[in-house]
């Protein structure tokens, strides 16, 4: 943007920038924006995208622990059907032998 400035101030936070107009209707005055303003557009710009990134990594958050509920309700249920199987099989041995003589 340097290139497009026509300031010889040694100020850097004044200058002022000529934009390049593609529309001929614009004003030529209206073409002509602060570097102050730019930078002010720039920090707002950033901090929406960094507002995006963060809501997308919530998202990505959120989705990541319902499947780690949902894997943990899976490991829970296998547990308990495994756990009954073996007390089952106990359960049925002992019946199955008979009174020790």
């Amino acid at each position: 943007m340097e290139k497009y400035t026509n300031s010889t101030d040694d100020n850097s936070d004044v200058k002022a920038v000529i934009m390049p107009r593609a529309d001929s209707e614009i004003p030529f005055h209206a073409s002509y924006i602060s570097t102050c303003t730019m930078t002010g557009q720039i920090k707002e710009l950033e901090q929406q995208g960094s507002s995006g990134a963060m809501e997308m990594e919530r998202e990505r958050l959120k989705l990541d622990y319902k499947r780690s509920t949902q894997m943990l309700q899976q490991w829970k249920k296998m547990y308990e059907n495994s756990n009954q199987f073996c007390v089952n099989e106990l359960l049925d041995g002992d019946h199955s032998r008979g009174p020790a003589a």
